[in-house]
């Protein structure tokens, strides 16, 4: 999620640059955690030396959250005031207390107004998570069935529980708050009882940098006083309960809690078989209309609350797909590699077929 003037193509240039930095880190697969830690603090390393982005990333910045997906494991690690969100079936009390089985597969990517993380502009499309880094492999295809688990049970009416990933790194957190007037920061009180817009400044009279956010990449003239690019790191195990998860800026969890939007999502993708589907198979499920839907009720909220002012709005939801094997994991991983050869070899012939005769 961009802030400043150049917020947009800070957060366009970063999010490119963290998953380049992570496909090549050494440790990717067998320390994912501390080579999300290190590739965010790389990425902001290199933003300062960018010959084009480091002037305007003095002032400009972007806050970021990604996650590694790894077999029965997930990663996410977290810089600023996004967040993700997993979505766990429930069964209700009347069902068998056994497990929904095999989690839903694929992804959903929507955004809306401003500075996404992917990419400027109102977005929706389909996709699935890299095994080892969270870039983006086509896919496709959807099934309207209602969704069964390993033993063929209709898990169509099961509940879900939303459980929150991140916390958000503001100066109105107390422990923000106070590593930032530590390191020499003046920050300033939320403007109103209950609301989350304490700054932290630069100077006394509070007229220097003035950001809502304690972590980003970027802002490097705000790095005198506390404002680091470190994110924080959590694994989760995941079980075949997990289904979904819900990555998105500040500007859907403003009005939205996390319980709201998990269902808003579970209504999306509790109908689908997913007992057929393969990994990395795309839209399975619903995820790009459940992201649209999501990023809708969050200007719909904005519009009742704030008129004509909106914060920017991206939002990712994916399947979970646990159920994979370690060596489905690597198939599909060696398939996408395969389909961008295949893509660049084609690129170079049509560069060939267009140039000039001899």
């Amino acid at each position: 999620d961009g802030v400043g003037l150049a917020g947009e193509r800070m957060s366009a240039w970063v999010a490119e640059q963290v998953v380049l930095e992570l496909r090549r880190h050494p440790l990717r697969t067998a320390k994912p955690g501390a080579a999300l830690k290190e590739c965010f603090l790389e990425t902001d390393a290199v933003l300062r030396q960018h010959l084009e982005l480091c002037k305007p990333a003095v002032s400009s910045g972007t806050t970021l959250c990604a996650v590694v997906l790894n077999g029965y494991s997930l990663w996410v690690a977290n810089c600023g005031d996004s967040g993700a969100v997993l979505g766990t079936a429930v069964a209700p009390p009347s069902a068998s207390a056994s497990r929904p089985g095999s989690p839903l597969q694929g992804g959903g990517v929507s955004s809306e107004a401003g500075s996404p993380v992917r990419s400027a502009g109102s977005r929706s499309s389909s996709a699935a998570f890299d095994p080892l880094v969270d870039g983006l492999m086509e896919g496709g295809g959807q099934s309207d069935e209602v969704a069964q688990g390993a033993a063929g049970q209709d898990v169509s009416n099961y509940n879900v529980k939303a459980t929150k990933l991140t916390k958000e790194h503001t100066p109105t957190d107390l422990g923000e708050r106070a590593r930032c007037i530590k390191l020499g920061a003046f920050v300033s009180q939320p403007t109103e009882p209950g609301l989350t817009d304490a700054r932290v400044w630069a100077n006394p009279e509070m007229t220097e940098i003035g950001l809502l956010v304690s972590r980003s990449l970027g802002h490097h003239g705000a790095k005198r006083v506390g404002v680091c690019a470190e994110p924080e790191v959590k694994e989760v195990r995941l079980s075949t309960d997990d289904r979904f998860l819900i990555v998105a800026t500040d500007g859907l969890w403003t009005f939205i809690e996390p319980q709201e939007a998990a269902e808003v999502v579970w209504r999306e993708m509790r109908h689908v078989d997913t007992s057929s589907a393969s990994f990395g198979g795309g839209d399975q499920g619903g995820a790009t209309l459940a992201a649209e839907r999501l990023i809708q009720l969050a200007r719909e909220r904005w519009y009742l609350e704030e008129n004509d002012l909106r914060d920017d709005i991206s939002c990712v939801v994916v399947g979970l797909p646990v159920s994979a094997t370690e060596e489905q994991f690597q198939t599909a991983s060696a398939r996408a590699a395969g389909a961008a050869a295949r893509k660049k070899m084609q690129q170079s012939s049509n560069a060939a077929a267009d140039g000039p005769s001899s």
